[in-house]
């Protein structure tokens, strides 16, 4: 993953409709999350959907389908970064 520079495991793959990029789902999302208009960070495509494995209610699938960042952003198993959160882990 360009993002956080780990291995994507393959249930968590995400590709950029448009360029097919491929990121970690939750890194991409909290990449989108600070932009009014999300682009690919490696190519600056523009993009409002991704092919995920990972439905909104968390269920992994064997295919890739596309969603949109939007409903992804609301899904229940996406947490988005908070800041606090990661400094008092860093102390």
């Amino acid at each position: 993953c360009a993002i956080c520079l780990d291995k994507i495991a393959l249930q968590e793959t995400a590709l950029v409709k448009g360029c097919d990029h491929a990121y970690c789902v939750t890194c991409i999302l909290r990449w989108a999350s600070y932009k009014q208009a999300p682009l690919c960070p490696q190519c600056k495509h523009p993009f409002d959907f991704l092919s995920v494995h990972r439905s909104l209610d968390g269920c992994i699938h064997d295919y890739l389908f596309e969603e949109s960042v939007t409903l992804l952003l609301r899904a229940t198993w996406f947490e988005p970064l908070i800041v606090e959160t990661h400094v008092q882990a860093l102390d």
